[in-house]
């Protein structure tokens, strides 16, 4: 487990336990798929960001990989999110809050960390 996976795990860690307070405080009752979407953004982030640092020295093939783990990202996550909103039948707006806050900090979280590889001379 290298350190961004650290990092990552722990921001993941974060998110679910300030989801579970604001459901204790809120008494609103979040259906598990919430914790759920968390992890599985935790995944796909992670093996997404494990296809981006790949180092073979040409710029232009990071620059690919990252365009297309972009998409891949996001791909992803949409299917996850029609999916599970499908199956819950009415919409949850605690489901949703909770999944596309998770996806907008991790996809902070992963700019931060992959912003030179989007112009590799600006180290």
């Amino acid at each position: 487990m290298n350190s961004y996976e650290k990092r990552i795990s722990v921001v993941a860690g974060l998110l679910l336990i300030s989801a579970a307070i604001a459901q204790n405080i809120m008494n609103y009752p979040l259906t598990p798929l919430a914790y759920l979407a968390v992890v599985y953004n935790l995944v796909v982030f992670s093996v997404i960001h494990r296809f981006i640092v790949k180092d073979d020295g040409d710029a232009n093939k990071s620059i690919r990989r990252v365009m297309i783990g972009s998409m891949l990202r996001l791909f992803l996550s949409v299917i996850f999110l029609t999916i599970s909103l499908f199956n819950l039948g009415k919409v949850d707006v605690g489901f949703v809050t909770v999944f596309i806050s998770s996806f907008i900090l991790f996809l902070f979280f992963d700019i931060s960390k992959i912003s030179t590889k989007l112009r590799p001379d600006s180290k």
